[in-house]
């Protein structure tokens, strides 16, 4: 593969947002909730500008991942209304960033 390289970066930079998510006093928390995913954030970032992604990832079919930005949060926390999706088992997979410092947690659910 020509991009291997880049394949490795982008690994590399990974461990290294899911060690600093892990190094937090306090976990980022994702709850399904009577159909929606609640993503919620650790306290010590309340003064913090965060942005991101949080992607709902199907193993099972392409067609049903959602991606959507990490906006209006509320206490920390962002509420998606999933009530729609197939049934099944997701990936949320939250790719996120305080003040420029980059973060990556990632948790099964069964919607």
């Amino acid at each position: 593969a020509d991009n291997y390289y880049e394949q490795e970066i982008k690994f590399q930079e990974k461990i290294d947002k899911i060690q600093r998510s892990n190094l937090l006093q306090n976990p980022v928390t994702v709850d399904m909730i009577n159909g929606i995913l609640q993503v919620e954030f650790p306290e010590q970032m309340k003064s913090k500008l965060i942005s991101g992604t949080i992607t709902v990832y199907s193993p099972k079919s392409k067609s049903n991942d959602r991606i959507f930005e990490i906006a209006e949060l509320v206490n920390l926390r962002q509420s998606i209304d999933l009530s729609k999706m197939p049934a099944g088992i997701y990936q949320i997979r939250v790719d996120w960033n305080a003040d420029n410092v980059s973060y990556y947690n990632e948790k099964t659910i069964n919607i």
